[in-house]
């Protein structure tokens, strides 16, 4: 018992002392993040099996339509606008230009309704029942049709956790083979 004790006031001396020592460093750009986790990721790519442990590992390199900014408001990250309509009840998100995926393919309407489709068809975007279709207008600009106005919307549909993933990474093959 007295070990325990001594042990967790160790643990708790040292960590107070990592951040008294770093109150008034500038902040660092750049560099490795290492995550140190018990439990591994078992799934990076296919959304529709990933859980939580699964984000976690690959929230750092994760790119969303929309981010939460300094006074936790949503703002347009990966979209130029992102304009919610609530008399015509549409969600239009007007994607940035010149945005590639990493194998050099463009992040453009078609790609954005895919995956909102895909999450949608799949159940993993919370509200998917709000949403009556997924609309291509042009090249840049998708339109989310909706059957009603919910206060918790954005949250669901932004999307930090339903991030977006170029469609040619994901097969009939890789579909039809899940383990």
């Amino acid at each position: 018992m007295k070990k325990g004790i001594l042990i967790t006031l160790i643990t708790f001396a040292f960590s107070i002392g990592l951040v008294a020592s770093s109150v008034g460093e500038t902040p660092q750009y750049g560099g490795v993040l290492r995550i140190i986790y018990q439990g591994g990721p078992r799934v990076l790519g296919y959304y529709p099996e990933m859980g939580p442990t699964d984000h976690a590992a690959a929230f750092p390199a994760i790119e969303t339509i929309m981010a939460l900014d300094e006074d936790r408001v949503f703002r347009p990250f990966l979209a130029e606008d992102v304009i919610f309509d609530e008399d015509k009840l549409t969600m239009t998100i007007k994607l940035r230009k010149g945005i590639r995926f990493h194998d050099g393919s463009p992040l453009n309407a078609e790609s954005c309704a895919w995956n909102y489709q895909h999450l949608k068809d799949t159940k993993k975007i919370q509200f998917d029942d709000l949403i009556n279709s997924i609309e291509v207008v042009d090249e840049y600009t998708v339109v989310l049709h909706l059957k009603t106005i919910h206060n918790q919307l954005v949250n669901a549909i932004h999307p930090d956790m339903q991030f977006v993933r170029f469609q040619n990474h994901i097969t009939p093959h890789m579909l039809n083979n899940l383990v």
